[in-house]
């Protein structure tokens, strides 16, 4: 057995570690330790290459005494590897006793052997590896394939259900009739061998998906010098992501938003233009227009009244009715 070093936490050299769904309990020491069953396919055998500093890479430099023993298999690491690398033994013991791999691991300056053995026996305590599907969406079937290990191997139950949600062997299913929360779920396998296994979990409810629609109305309309802005809205679930095509150049698109500001030139006519939402559910949502370019609307002035004063060209229809007036106060005191 490697010699024992202090805590894996503190390691200074590169080590093994519990992934975060695993059997494995420890280290202590340097050794990890998974009760397996006799004839039991393994389940959730999973370490990780590990290191005090998160940028280092690590190699497996030895397996002893085999890579595979007792019909359990250690992974196969080739060259150096990043922290969290998963290392994950598979297959099934053949036999009753104690089996052990030490696994000597390097980061090129220091390196360290720490052991994972397996307890196989008759009867394992039951373990639920699998993780809870915690999401749906209404009128869409749910699945949550439950995987657990034991020995004998464990037979499951489960509580806090609502109606909709059903237990067929391992597979916990139903198709969800309103938004909300379903739970708190209760999963317990048990095989006689305590302590029984138990995972509590809540069902989120979503909308049902729904296809993408366009709520807006295209502005069809744009003035030489002013800025012309479209705000696009759509709805849909999952909210729908908008594409726009055929815009001219004095047009982008920003987020959801068609805006720029056209010149001279722009008068006229744009070619078609068109806006997509999609969200995955069919169908996509689209809206086709063009837009209208046109120059600045001025009213032009009248010719200037007796000793009056001229009106300025362009001046705005309602002032005008102003400067006719001065000007005939400005007659009647003149001939008075």
């Amino acid at each position: 057995m490697p010699a024992s070093g202090g805590p894996a936490a503190t390691e200074p050299a590169p080590k093994l570690a519990l992934a975060a769904t695993t059997g494995f309990t420890g280290p202590s020491g340097v050794e990890f330790t998974f009760n397996a069953g006799v004839g039991v396919a393994l389940s959730a055998a999973n370490l990780i290459l590990d290191h005090q500093n998160t940028s280092a890479t690590i190699s497996v430099t030895a397996v002893n005494p085999a890579m595979t023993q007792n019909g359990i298999t250690a992974p196969t690491i080739t060259g150096s590897q990043a922290v969290g690398t998963a290392y994950s033994f598979s297959g099934t013991p053949a036999s009753l006793g104690t089996t052990s791999f030490d696994v000597t691991l390097s980061d090129g300056l220091l390196s360290k052997t720490w052991r994972a053995t397996f307890n196989v026996t008759n009867s394992v305590a039951p373990l639920i590896t699998s993780t809870a599907v915690t999401t749906a969406q209404v009128g869409v079937v749910y699945t949550y394939n439950i995987v657990a290990t034991g020995a004998p191997s464990p037979s499951l139950s489960v509580a806090g259900n609502p109606g909709w949600l059903t237990l067929t062997g391992n597979v916990l299913s139903g198709t969800p009739p309103a938004v909300g929360t379903a739970g708190p779920i209760t999963i317990t396998a048990f095989n006689g061998i305590s302590p029984d296994a138990t995972q509590i979990f809540s069902i989120t409810i979503d909308p049902a998906p729904t296809a993408p629609l366009i709520t807006s109305s295209a502005v069809t309309s744009a003035v030489v010098g002013g800025i012309y802005t479209y705000n696009i809205t759509a709805t849909g679930n999952p909210s729908p992501t908008i594409m726009v095509t055929g815009l001219p150049l004095w047009l982008s698109q920003v987020g959801n938003a068609i805006t720029g500001t056209p010149a001279a030139g722009d008068i006229g006519t744009t070619a078609l233009i068109t806006v997509t939402a999609t969200n995955g559910v069919s169908p996509d949502a689209v809206q086709t227009f063009t837009i209208t370019v046109s120059t600045p609307t001025t009213i032009g002035g009248g010719g200037g009244g007796g000793g009056g004063g001229g009106c300025a060209a362009g001046a705005p229809a309602a002032i005008l009715p102003l400067f006719a007036l001065l000007a005939a106060v400005v007659r009647r005191r003149r001939r008075s």
